[in-house]
């Protein structure tokens, strides 16, 4: 079993249920910072690729708040996911410096979280 990392607090987070209902009530941003061939295999309807390498190199920055910037639109909520909710901690800490003034949160236990409460058909692996 993979062991879980907490680098945010409890208000930076939301559970796969919350994401759900935001999902459902309004329009947001979920990005996700799994690599390519990870997304490839599963991902949640209307998310944004952004993997975490990426995020990470200061080189991809400019394309990278080109690609937010024409995604985001109106928008001032981000949620950030991942496999199981560590490096999407992570994710969270770097879009919050690119995007000052939008709400940007992690989603606790990630992918995982997803397929076991709110989507049970959920292909995680």
């Amino acid at each position: 079993k993979e062991s879980s990392l907490t680098l945010l607090g409890v208000s930076d987070r939301v559970n796969a249920r919350q994401l759900g209902e935001v999902m459902e009530e309004k329009k947001c941003l979920v990005v996700d910072v799994r690599t390519e061939p990870e997304v490839e295999m599963c991902g949640l309807e209307g998310c944004l690729n952004i993997p975490l390498g990426d995020l990470q190199y200061e080189g991809k920055r400019e394309e990278i708040m080109e690609k937010l910037e024409k995604t985001l639109g109106e928008e001032k909520e981000v949620y950030v996911m991942c496999r199981r909710g560590n490096d999407s901690q992570v994710g969270v800490e770097i879009l919050r410096k690119m995007l000052p003034g939008v709400s940007v949160r992690d989603v606790v236990g990630g992918l995982h979280a997803w397929a076991r409460d709110v989507d049970t058909n959920f292909p995680a692996y």
